[in-house]
């Protein structure tokens, strides 16, 4: 039996499902807002040193995300008071990669996201970093070895009629067997008078000092008790003209007769990628011709300089207040010179005594 039913009686029906249909749509929008929520999705890729971390905000609560990122430490449950990496505002995905971590480390890694008035985290992943690759110098060249007061050992490498290390120094006492002092607190940097060091990013792991060595402020490498292995010195700024003379002269550089030998100096590996004609962190497999393998250790002071960005090094002179350190920027073809504050921490390369 077909029951006719009015078409006004119709339309009332139809209106009164669409309210009801609409408004539990409404409530469930409204539940979802007052709720901060962020998700932890899966990692995309790890290798030895990073891991890229994938997140996203679901929804932002009662007031706008203000920051969203990653936080990670070696103990479960991170916060943003341990170390993280923040990735932008707003709703929706985001991704970041954490380039800072040991190999052969767990790691616990989650999502953050914060409003104004409450943080919140996702899920926490862990994360195991693969085995340290084969460190890269030049295969090509012929390398020595030198070992310091402490047992540490360094490829060397000759340039022109000067041999250098080939790695950072990263030795924890003087030649004499005191020990120097260890901090990465700020405040004591810059108001020290006496010798400092402390681990390349403060992670203090027998991989990560073997690749990008120490940091160590000015009193440490003009001490009298001397950082230097026996037969070696701190670089000066005349070996640093030397060398900068002999790759020119040699054509290491890009252009004829210009500063150009940034490439020629920095490894093929760990620098930041850059579009910059000429510079390091473009077509790095053609960096290192001359074997100097320069690693981006940065700088250690109260800036926070982008990690595989730059390397400084002490350039150490009794008589030049002009200039104490040279610099090599992954978007530079040039190795620079400066003056920078003597309460830096900055690597340091030691050239044999002739």
């Amino acid at each position: 039996m077909i029951i006719n039913i009015p078409h006004r009686v119709l339309c009332i029906i139809t209106t009164i499902l669409l309210v009801l249909v609409c408004s539990c749509k409404e409530t469930k929008t409204q539940d979802e807002i007052a709720v901060l929520k962020v998700v932890t999705h899966p990692f995309s890729a790890i290798n030895d040193t990073s891991v890229i971390c994938n997140g996203e905000v679901i929804s932002q609560g009662e007031s706008e995300i203000i920051n969203r990122g990653f936080c990670w430490s070696m103990q479960p449950n991170p916060t943003i008071e341990s170390f993280k990496i923040s990735s932008g505002k707003g709703i929706g995905k985001f991704t970041r990669t954490i380039r800072v971590l040991d190999p052969k480390t767990n790691y616990y890694i989650r999502a953050y996201a914060s409003n104004s008035t409450e943080t919140v985290y996702g899920e926490t992943l862990l994360c195991t970093t693969d085995a340290s690759p084969v460190y890269i110098f030049n295969p090509y060249l012929t390398y020595g070895i030198v070992h310091d007061k402490e047992g540490n050992e360094y490829k060397t490498i000759t340039i022109g009629q000067q041999t250098w290390m080939a790695q950072n120094l990263r030795t924890s006492i003087f030649e004499n067997g005191d020990s120097i002092y260890s901090t990465n607190n700020n405040e004591e940097w810059l108001k020290s008078d006496y010798p400092l060091q402390t681990p390349y990013s403060s992670f203090n792991h027998k991989d990560s000092l073997n690749k990008y060595g120490r940091h160590y402020n000015w009193e440490a490498i003009t001490d009298k008790r001397k950082i230097a292995p026996k037969g070696w010195h701190v670089a000066t700024e005349t070996d640093w003209v030397k060398l900068e003379k002999f790759l020119i002269e040699n054509r290491y550089n890009i252009n004829e007769n210009d500063n150009q030998i940034a490439k020629s100096m920095a490894s093929s590996s760990c620098w930041k990628i850059s579009t910059q004609s000429g510079s390091i962190g473009l077509l790095m497999h053609k960096n290192n011709k001359c074997g100097f393998t320069a690693i981006p250790a940065t700088i250690f002071n109260n800036k926070n300089e982008v990690l595989f960005s730059s390397s400084y090094w002490w350039s150490y002179s009794q008589t030049n207040v002009e200039y104490n350190c040279r610099i090599l920027y992954y978007n530079n073809s040039s190795l620079l010179k400066t003056y920078i504050s003597k309460h830096s921490g900055l690597s340091v390369r030691c050239v044999k005594d002739e």
